[in-house]
């Protein structure tokens, strides 16, 4: 199985979760077909470059990934279109930068010879979802056909954090998913989840969908307390000098059921938190000044 990952950005912790990501496998002694990284910040790679195919994605062909309504997230099926050619007939599994390997080998090795696609999690039909995106997203597509599909307010929405193809189809289904999300985009859909259910839905149509979320967790709802764990772990892998080698047996030192993976506030908390930092602001906030000029 060929795994994918695409991180971009300045944000340090995502790739730091992209590197937590790859050691999950790499810990338990799984050694994918291949390890991939599309990545506009190739440099953040150096140290496990000889463990993974760095492949950098500069301005231009992030913009031209983001096709014709420039949206940004169609760079996700483009990524994973990429690979699929790249790997023509054998299976690709993509994963967000937030997600670990938490299954045995064996879970391993029945993912990657799965005849169904796989998605993270089914949400469920998009017009039975509460919020009020997806509401907005059924109205507009209940009589919209796009692709050749009609009735798509019918089909089932699954969390994109983790996608597997048994990429048996010459690429079909990235074509299918390219052209869902841009007919989505071109008929002022809320585009807000555009490339989740096209991916969604063209793998439903052409394998049929099963859940990862035994074998693959994908802390979405708690990057914070995540983020820290793995802040920690590099920080004390750094500190000891370690190798990589003695860095994945550190990671298996890991309890990872110690964290939960799902944790979702109230709204009510977010806003109240938020009044709060406005109200009681940081009563002082100072820089260092310039050095003064030296004299002689």
């Amino acid at each position: 199985m060929n795994l994918l990952y695409l991180t971009f950005g300045d944000n340090i912790r995502n790739h730091t979760q992209a590197y937590f990501s790859i050691y999950s496998f790499l810990a338990k002694g799984i050694q994918p077909a291949s390890l991939n990284i599309i990545t506009d910040k190739p440099w953040y790679y150096k140290s496990i470059e000889k463990q993974v195919n760095i492949i950098e994605a500069n301005a231009a062909l992030l913009q031209e990934w983001m096709g014709p309504y420039q949206f940004f997230w169609r760079v996700k099926i483009k990524a994973i279109e990429k690979l699929c050619r790249m790997y023509t007939g054998e299976p690709v599994l993509y994963l967000d930068s937030d997600t670990f390997f938490y299954g045995t080998g064996r879970d391993y090795e029945n993912l990657s010879r799965s005849e169904q696609a796989i998605m993270f999690e089914n949400e469920g039909p998009l017009k039975e979802l509460p919020s009020k995106t997806m509401k907005t997203m059924s109205a507009q597509l209940k009589n919209l056909p796009l692709a050749g599909l009609s009735n798509l307010s019918e089909w089932n929405m699954w969390n994109a954090g983790v996608v597997f193809t048994p990429n048996r189809k010459d690429a079909k289904e990235m074509e299918l998913a390219l052209a869902l999300c841009d007919g989505m985009c071109g008929s002022k859909v809320k585009d807000q989840f555009a490339e989740q259910f096209a991916l969604s839905v063209a793998l439903q149509h052409l394998y049929g969908l099963r859940s990862a979320d035994n074998a693959i967790a994908h802390y979405w709802s708690n990057k914070e307390q995540w983020n820290e764990v793995i802040r920690t772990f590099f920080i004390e892998c750094q500190m000891l000098g370690l190798d990589f080698e003695e860095q994945l047996k550190k990671y298996r030192e890991i309890n990872v059921h110690n964290y939960p993976v799902v944790r979702i506030s109230r709204s009510t908390n977010r806003k109240l938190k938020q009044k709060v930092d406005q109200i009681f602001s940081d009563k002082k906030i100072e820089y260092l000044k310039p050095p003064l000029p030296f004299k002689h």
